[in-house]
């Protein structure tokens, strides 16, 4: 049976309310129960405690008082017996200790007359405050609740001595029997406690050297744990050294760079902004963009880099760029550095300086007069191309048709057009027809080329025109018109028709510039320039141009 079983059947076996401990005992000495455990009262009472706090009026078993109880099935009368009785109405057996010796009966007076005056009441000791400990809703308070679980050994060898030498005086006074004889049994018992008291001191020094080893592990485990954190310090320190070598090392590799690397401190920052961002009509793209972010900086007061965001206020300022300077900044984050690649590609000098997120002009990083012959030097570069692309162009007119033909199409296969072939447009006389296929990357595109060598100005209806007459090209999906002459509004504002086929329009400047930049018809020189080199002092930790300060994001009156 179980706890709650057997007590159920003791209970009615007696017929009357009993204490738990009461109620254990009878139910071990029937074998009621079919396990005990070694503290069977002490499961008595949380099992029955349990069932009464979790009643709802229908657990066989009910509560009379603290650490008394009956069955619901009891009668009103038994239960106010029950509770008027004081008491546990059981009280647990003393523990069995060694027997003793016989020895001769004594009259309890003798007890009483040998006790001190006075001591036949002892006075009670001053109530603890009561505390509630954990658990004391499950098991109920009993009267021993405040008496220690543990012996005091040194009350138990007090009260040990006092009972022997009454022992002693009542061997001395006893008629017929010797004087020794009741020393000796005195002695006896004496002897018999003191082997119990021994036995308990040697398993307390157990416990302590139980406890004196688990220290010591302890112990040694804290000192393994603290070798081990010394190992993992060691390791540590020693991936720091190898980390500042390897650093070292990179920095000397990085000495010995070549012009097409670019170690702007830029480049590692990340800028914020609106990367899903579509140009607004009327907003600058590619190298107008960049050149107007040149432009913008150039003409800023101070000389002192700006950051993406502040450099997009200039340019929404300058109606360049239309919408929020913060999500603009990507888009003039990609414009400087494109036109740095490019030009870096191109072995000419970055414009652009970027560090820590800042941008700024390459120029002013060079002393007051050499900014300023750079500039003269570039401004009579500039005159200089002009006036040689003028000349190419009236050099073009003057070409006849075949080697007007094989200059082209030396470019336009440069450009990526292959298969060229000639194309006869009944009833257009005017210019030269090519077709072809234009290739980027893994795209194919059908391409219809039209020449004017002759200066024609190309207008709305020449763009209409060719449009409609695409199918002579082959079936192609995309055209180019070239012209010697100029490109008029209109033909641009054609170029916007919805759903029309895409046209490529070059005017003589921008076929110049084209043919200049594939090296084609004409060929660019460098002028030898000195500088300091960026990425040499960036590397050593020193930025040439200025270092951007916190007054970089006041606005600009310019």
């Amino acid at each position: 049976m179980t706890f709650t079983e057997a007590a159920v059947e003791v209970l009615r076996l007696v017929g009357k309310p009993l204490h738990y401990k009461k109620i254990a005992e009878i139910a071990i000495e029937r074998n009621l129960l079919s396990h005990v455990g070694k503290t069977p009262e002490i499961t008595m009472s949380s099992r029955l405690a349990t069932m009464v706090k979790k009643d709802r009026g229908d657990a066989p078993i009910v509560k009379i008082k603290p650490g008394v109880f009956g069955l619901r099935e009891f009668s009103e009368a038994v239960l106010e017996t029950a509770q008027k009785e004081s008491g546990h109405d059981y009280v647990l057996p003393p523990e069995p200790k060694p027997e003793p010796a016989p020895e001769p009966e004594a009259p309890v007076a003798e007890d009483a007359a040998d006790a001190p005056e006075g001591d036949d009441e002892a006075p009670e000791k001053p109530k603890k405050p009561e505390k509630k400990l954990p658990g004391a809703e499950v098991f109920p308070e009993e009267d021993d609740d405040d008496e220690p679980i543990l012996a005091n050994l040194d009350d138990d060898e007090e009260e040990g001595g006092k009972k022997r030498r009454r022992r002693r005086r009542r061997g001395k006074g006893e008629e017929g029997e010797g004087e020794g004889e009741g020393e000796d049994r005195g002695r006896s018992r004496g002897r018999g406690k003191d082997r119990e008291r021994g036995k308990d001191r040697e398993r307390g020094k157990d416990r302590e050297r139980g406890r004196d080893r688990e220290r010591g592990k302890d112990r040694e485990r804290g000192k393994d744990r603290e070798r081990g954190k010394d190992r993992e310090r060691g390791r540590d320190r020693e991936r720091d050294r190898d980390r500042d070598r390897d650093r070292d090392r990179d920095r000397d590799r990085g000495r010995s760079r070549g012009r097409g690397r670019d170690r702007d401190r830029g480049r590692t920052e990340r800028v914020a902004g609106d990367w899903h961002r579509e140009a607004a009509e009327g907003d600058a793209l590619g190298r107008d963009l960049s050149d107007a972010v040149f432009d913008a900086l150039d003409s800023s007061r101070g000389s002192r880099p700006r950051t993406f965001a502040g450099v997009a206020e200039l340019l929404v300022r300058k109606k360049t760029l239309s919408g929020s300077a913060e999500a603009l900044a990507p888009t003039v984050a990609a414009a400087v550095r494109s036109d740095n690649a490019r030009r870096t590609g191109a072995h000419d000098r970055p414009r652009f300086l970027v560090q820590r997120g800042h941008v700024g002009l390459f120029a002013w990083a060079l002393p007051r007069e050499a900014a300023k012959a750079e500039r003269d030097a570039l401004k009579a570069a500039d005159r200089q191309r002009d006036i040689a692309r003028r000349t190419f162009l009236r050099r073009v007119a003057e070409l006849p048709a075949a080697g007007l033909i094989e200059l082209l199409a030396t470019w336009l296969n440069t450009e990526g057009v292959v298969g060229l072939r000639a194309v006869r447009r009944p009833g257009d006389s005017k210019g030269l027809h090519l077709g072809g296929t234009l290739r980027r990357g893994a795209e194919r595109v059908r391409l219809g080329v039209v020449i004017h060598a002759d200066g024609t100005d190309v207008g709305r209806e020449l763009v209409m025109e060719a449009r409609g007459a695409l199918h002579h090209y082959d079936r192609a999906a995309m055209l180019w018109i070239i012209t010697t002459g100029q490109v008029l509004s209109g033909a641009r504002d054609e170029l916007d028709a919805p759903g029309a086929a895409p046209v490529v329009l070059f005017d003589g400047g921008g076929l110049a510039r084209a043919m200049e930049n594939a090296g084609v018809g004409l060929v660019r020189y460098n002028v030898p320039m000195t500088y300091l080199d960026a990425d040499f002092f960036d590397d050593l930790g020193v930025g040439v141009g200025p270092a951007p300060r916190p007054e970089d994001e006041e606005e600009d009156d310019s």
